[in-house]
């Protein structure tokens, strides 16, 4: 989860101060001018948060837990199960955000240590964790790993480098950052070719078709680009952007149709209905961030309340830690019996006790790892070097 134009976008690092913001006429709250360098969007902020929401609502009723008949089966069920697919959204916020980032960075090597600032300590701290409850789960195989061969596959998670180099995942939440730092290394090479002017970043091209080819979900940091770039401000399509929670909806049920439940598939042996399928997905999802951005429709209202701001502020190291404070929860409830007494309020309950408890673990992670740590590090690697001659 990570991670500026047009409208005030939220860059990862930056935290939300709670400014007072003036209000438009149409009772949107007022986004800064294009250029502006203190980006922030409460409409993106608060898109965090619903998607990280989305993405909690998902893993309870992907638990297999009871719950009630009609949620189990069914579209129901469907939709419950495509809340997965928040992560796709979350990608759009990440094409949406580094669009603007990539306008300031002077440097691609900058670039990327801004970044892995921003993602990698938040991660390492999850990891003994994560290791802890492999290890006591059984899962994965970790404990059938020899120590001298699980040390490199350790290493390459921490650089987050599953799924897309084919090793062992561990932190099961963390095959998205993986997707993040690739488009990451392509920002990169766009900032070194602006810089340059090198004919040589259009190579890029053929790896970009790969990487999309080979993962599917990541097509969805293109729509963010877009909207980003301002290519969807033509009056026709504002008959459409302001109505959002439409196409979010038809973004959920398209790209169900093309992936499903199998979320790991690539392009190979897709039918000609899965190619329409993807553009319908990305079309929707595309219209419906562009009224995201723009705060239009009820949504608008929804994201700058005070519990999204919240969440999306958060949202990071919530969608870090809810792999592991999930986990445990459930363990609980599974070994303390109460399935068998809740019977179909189970789900209900395992949502009730693990939520308070992630979003309180995800505050103090973010105070203290985002905030300060990130913070820390920000500031040590932005310090300019001087050389000081000492007297002899």
């Amino acid at each position: 989860m990570s991670n500026t134009p047009e409208a005030r976008v939220i860059d990862p690092a930056v935290t939300c101060r709670g400014s007072t913001r003036p209000v438009s006429n149409e009772g949107k709250i007022a986004q800064t001018p294009t250029g502006s360098r203190s980006a922030f969007n409460p409409y993106v902020q608060g898109a965090r948060g619903a998607f990280c929401l989305l993405l909690f609502v998902f893993h309870v009723a992907n638990s297999g837990l009871p719950s009630f008949g009609f949620l189990s089966a069914g579209v129901a069920n469907h939709f419950l199960l495509s809340l997965q697919y928040g992560v796709e959204l979350f990608f759009l916020i990440s094409g949406y955000v580094i669009v603007g980032v990539i306008r300031k960075s002077s440097s691609p090597w900058k670039f990327l240590r801004d970044r892995a600032i921003r993602i990698l300590p938040v991660l390492w701290a999850t990891m003994p964790f994560v290791l802890t409850l492999e290890y006591l789960g059984h899962r994965f195989g970790v404990n059938d790993i020899p120590l001298f061969d699980l040390f490199p596959i350790l290493l390459a998670n921490l650089l987050c480098l599953p799924p897309v180099v084919p090793l062992p995942l561990l932190h099961q939440a963390a095959w998205s950052l993986s997707f993040e730092f690739s488009f990451y290394l392509f920002a990169a090479v766009s900032i070194w070719w602006r810089r340059y002017h090198s004919w040589m970043a259009y190579l890029l091209a053929f790896p970009i078709a790969m990487f999309l080819y080979l993962h599917p979900r990541a097509w969805f940091f293109v729509p963010g680009v877009l909207v980003a770039s301002g290519l969807l401000s033509h009056p026709f399509l504002r008959r459409f952007t302001r109505h959002p929670a439409p196409f979010l909806a038809l973004f959920l049920g398209a790209w169900w149709e093309v992936i499903g439940l199998d979320t790991n598939q690539t392009m190979s042996g897709w039918g000609a209905s899965s190619f329409v399928f993807l553009f319908i997905a990305l079309a929707a999802a595309t219209i419906a961030f562009k009224g995201i951005v723009d705060g239009d429709g009820w949504i608008g209202a929804l994201l700058t309340s005070r519990v999204m701001q919240f969440l999306g502020l958060i949202s990071y190291s919530l969608y870090m830690w809810e792999f592991i404070t999930m986990a445990v929860v459930k363990r609980v409830i599974e070994t303390s019996g109460l399935p068998l007494v809740l019977g179909v309020w189970s789900q209900v309950t395992f949502f009730i006790l693990a939520f308070p408890i992630t979003v309180f673990v995800a505050w103090i992670s973010q105070r203290l790892i985002e905030q300060g740590v990130c913070g820390w590090l920000r500031n040590l690697a932005r310090r300019p070097s001087h050389a000081v001659n000492q007297p002899t």
